[in-house]
């Protein structure tokens, strides 16, 4: 797993905060981003992935479980 090291001071000077409760993310001028790393998926995981989406033509080292998301604070829009 890979370490993240996080200036405090740096976050504070462009007005952000990082998230608590283990979550890995910062929020900042009303909006909310967070990132969860996953491993690659397995074969198994991979041929599901494959059958919902209809398609044989998916890269053999997919991040299928990783994410990357923006929340709007205000709105609670999600993207």
């Amino acid at each position: 797993k890979m370490e993240l090291e996080i200036d405090e001071k740096e976050l504070k000077a462009a007005g952000a905060e990082p998230l608590t409760n283990g979550r890995l993310g910062l929020r900042i001028r009303g909006w909310e981003i967070e990132s969860s790393n996953r491993p690659i998926l397995t074969s198994p995981e991979l041929l599901l992935w494959e059958q919902k989406l209809k398609t044989s033509h998916l890269p053999e080292m997919v991040f299928g479980n990783s994410v990357l998301s923006l929340t709007h604070l205000a709105s609670g829009t999600k993207i």
